[in-house]
């Protein structure tokens, strides 16, 4: 299947401009909540009588039927009271609540009433065009830009998602037994990479403590990758694809514009990395996958670019 930008993506994208763009402002002329105010609060929680810990908010603003609130019985029990009430609400705690313990069970809420505010959402129209962007002129040229946008984010995904349903195909046909010693090294790479998104000590830390576990749980996905490079090794190999220092040259300036860095530095990054024949390796690989993508039959169904 492929993703195509509808009118339809066109509309949702600029409804969310226009949300990310509204003002806050006070209500006037009402004191009693609707649908859609933010009402400003002052709220607090039990669970079986016991005061749960940050289950409670102060000059706390709830936009009413955002969705936001977790307790959506509670979020809708402010529609029609008024500024300064008080009022109690019981409300099932939901599964997902991040205070574990009192997960399923039943809540009272108690909540005062300060204040109220509403969101003005801007004009859909040339002048809300040109304040998003010194570039864009008109309405128009707005909703061309966002189908523009939307075209590559479509045109990536529909590749990203063809690729993926191609190399699943080509693991499942092609069982073979593996090298226990590359998914071993394949399953510790992984491991440590998602250590390496922490600081140096947690990192240490919770390697000493769980390391082992860590690429037990990897293996998984040391298995379909070491699978998938040596199956995508052998076709490159038989298919006999070369990828020329032009072809490596090539790729660089791409990066280069496409990160806002020079060529040179590009390149310095892959020479100290020693990645430049890993490099090499992934456009190969990558040129096999979109031969095979060429050959290939696919049912032609189109999505919108936001399903």
């Amino acid at each position: 299947s492929r993703y195509e930008v509808t009118d339809g993506d066109v509309d949702k994208e600029l409804a969310s401009l226009r949300e990310r763009h509204a003002k806050v402002v006070a209500v006037e002329g009402r004191d009693t909540v609707q649908q859609g105010d933010l009402a400003e609060t002052n709220w607090s929680g039990e669970v079986e009588g016991e005061h749960v810990k940050g289950m409670s908010g102060l000059s706390y603003v709830i936009e009413v039927g955002g969705g936001t609130f977790p307790f959506k019985e509670a979020e809708q029990a402010l529609v029609g009271k008024k500024l300064e009430d008080s009022f109690t609400v019981d409300v099932t705690i939901p599964e997902d609540y991040r205070v574990q313990s009192v997960r399923g069970k039943t809540a009272k809420l108690t909540f005062k009433v300060l204040g109220l505010k509403q969101k003005t959402l801007p004009a859909l129209d040339d002048e809300f065009a040109k304040d998003l962007s010194d570039e864009i002129e008109s309405l128009e040229q707005l909703k061309a830009k966002i189908r523009t946008d939307m075209g590559e984010m479509a045109k990536t995904r529909t590749e990203t998602e063809t690729r993926n349903v191609i190399v699943e195909a080509l693991i499942e046909k092609n069982p073979f037994d593996l090298p226990q010693s590359l998914v071993e090294r394949a399953a510790e790479q992984i491991a440590a990479e998602k250590l390496n998104r922490l600081p140096q000590p947690q990192a240490e830390a919770l390697w000493q403590a769980r390391g082992v576990q860590m690429k037990e749980d990897a293996r998984p996905a040391a298995i379909k990758q070491v699978r998938m490079s040596l199956i995508l090794e052998e076709l490159v190999k038989r298919e006999k694809i070369e990828i020329t220092d032009t072809d490596i040259e090539a790729h660089f300036e791409k990066l280069a514009a496409e990160l806002g860095s020079t060529v040179k530095n590009i390149k310095n990054v892959y020479k100290k990395g020693r990645r430049v024949e890993e490099l090499r390796f992934q456009l190969a690989t990558s040129r096999m996958l979109d031969r095979i993508i060429e050959q290939a039959k696919f049912e032609d169904t189109a999505k919108p670019a936001l399903g």
